[in-house]
């Protein structure tokens, strides 16, 4: 099953059990999705769909509600999506060799790539980005922090992948992939020479979402040719990115970065304005 369908399914399902307002339209389509991806996941059995379809029958004389409706989830509704989290963050699919045999498939454990980026020079719009598997982030650089030294915002990049990916992320086993082989470095060896990249290992280090995701996670150094997505969205080449996306098979998906919390590494940054004007090395 691709990871993109997946996470699709995922964020759709913690919305539903965050209690988020869905009309009637949305929820059809997403309890759609899920009869779609069934034959695709192992354990989900069809009592993961009692109850799930009672709304369908809230419209007049017991008929379909109006798409524009909103519907109010029951206990038992809530239920059934808890489980449905629990079941997408646990496994990725099934493999498809598995049907030959008769014993009940194995679950693959989800494993997912999240590529960050920061631009700078060549950049109509200074920015940083990510990319996860079809879903994507961008936030342009405002006042000193375009004064920050390149690699820092690549740390920086990687700290905001963990922030705005890790609900997604969860009980995955997570590959940070940076093409700033001096961050990778700091991660991997959890050392930095300076005191810039310092300051923002630690800020990651307290993230609650980097200690979530804790052990499962890794940072590996790609070369800018092996990021192309998440360099497109950091320069907002956002006509490139559409049409790569489309090549690839996957759906783009906006993560909001609009949040205080979101962008908690500028903002710490911008609450220590000294910083800005050292020099990374």
């Amino acid at each position: 099953m691709p990871e993109n369908k997946r996470l699709r399914a995922l964020a759709n399902v913690i919305k539903l059990a965050a209690g988020i307002p869905t009309i009637s339209s949305e929820y059809r389509k997403i309890t759609s999705f899920l009869q779609y991806l069934k034959l695709f996941v192992a354990g989900a059995d069809g009592s993961y769909f009692y109850g799930l379809y009672e709304p369908y029958s809230r419209g007049r004389d017991g008929g379909m509600p109006d798409p524009a409706d909103t519907i109010t989830l029951s206990p038992q509704i809530r239920s059934q999506v808890d489980r449905w989290v629990h079941l997408l963050r646990s496994t990725a699919g099934m493999f498809a060799s598995d049907v030959l045999h008769p014993q009940p498939p194995a679950a693959a454990v989800p494993t997912l790539h999240l590529y960050s980026d920061a631009a700078l020079e060549g950049a109509a719009v200074p920015g940083l980005g990510g990319y996860m598997h079809g879903f994507y982030w961008a936030v342009a650089l405002q006042g000193d922090e375009v004064r920050l030294p390149i690699s820092v915002l690549e740390l920086v990049a990687i700290g905001m992948n963990l922030v705005l990916f890790e609900e997604l992320a969860r009980g995955a086993h997570c590959i940070l992939c940076s093409d700033s082989l001096n961050s990778v470095q700091v991660l991997t060896n959890l050392r930095a020479k300076s005191p810039l990249m310092a300051h923002v290992h630690l800020l990651i280090l307290q993230l609650p979402q980097a200690k979530s995701l804790g052990g499962a996670t890794a940072a590996v150094h790609c070369f800018g040719p092996a990021n192309p997505a998440a360099d497109a969205v950091s320069r907002g080449n956002m006509e490139y990115f559409n049409a790569l996306c489309s090549q690839l098979g996957v759906v783009p998906v906006l993560q909001s970065t609009k949040s205080a919390r979101q962008r908690s590494l500028l903002r710490a940054l911008q609450r220590s304005p000294s910083l800005t004007t050292r020099k990374c090395g």
